[in-house]
């Protein structure tokens, strides 16, 4: 299993594209390990400049990390965390976009330290303008990718911290085998599927059952 220490997180944060990867790595995350999901917009790279929410939710069930019903989210890397936040409860709370707040929760997302954010959240919620109120910070991040290896692989290569075992992830390797070529357009899955209807079902059928090994010869 990889483990990132707050640190990591922290220091991914200053770089300039994490602005613009932050809201792939929450998707990502909520996608891995929260049930019950009837609802997901959160867009990342050049999306991120759209007006509204970083992100919108509905879950059944939720976690730890995603609230139960319906949420709302903004994300940030800037550095003055408690200010960040401030501005945009309040901008959120004065105009939420059409979302109700009497049965959402705000959450609010840094990949930073945040000290006092216990404290932040209680604030906001003895004001009794959300029907809860949530702030996540880099250490948070760092227990949610223990609860999502296949996140925290891609997360390890995107800040250059390359997985053990020396394995490839699947994603990865496609990417890479699938681009490398001369041909254009680039090598499409239906290309590669051709003719092996029958193994395509029996290893969509086995990622349903128990985790196991699952063994190949080429």
């Amino acid at each position: 299993m990889i483990r990132f220490d707050p640190s990591e997180i922290s220091n991914w944060a200053s770089r300039p594209d994490a602005h613009h990867q932050l809201p792939g790595l929450i998707r990502r995350l909520i996608l891995a390990t929260v049930p019950g999901l009837s609802h997901l917009n959160m867009p990342s790279g050049s999306a991120v400049w759209r007006s509204g929410w970083d992100g919108l939710l509905a879950t059944d069930a939720g976690n730890a990390w995603a609230p139960k019903g319906s949420s709302a989210w903004e994300l940030s890397c800037r550095s003055d965390v408690s200010r960040k936040a401030n501005d945009d409860y309040h901008a959120r709370t004065n105009d939420p976009k059409g979302v109700d707040v009497n049965v959402a929760t705000f959450v609010f997302v840094t990949p930073r330290p945040w000290n006092g954010k216990q404290e932040w959240a209680e604030q906001r919620r003895a004001e009794h303008e959300w029907a809860d109120v949530r702030g996540f910070d880099a250490t948070d991040l760092a227990a949610w990718l223990e609860q999502a290896p296949a996140v925290a692989a891609w997360f390890a290569r995107l800040i250059g911290k390359l997985p053990a075992g020396g394995y490839t992830a699947l994603d990865e390797w496609w990417e890479n085998w699938a681009t490398v070529s001369q041909s254009q357009p680039n090598i499409s899955p239906a290309l590669a599927l051709a003719g092996r209807q029958e193994s395509t079902a029996r290893l969509a059928e086995w990622f349903q059952q128990t985790p196991a090994h699952y063994y190949l010869q080429a």
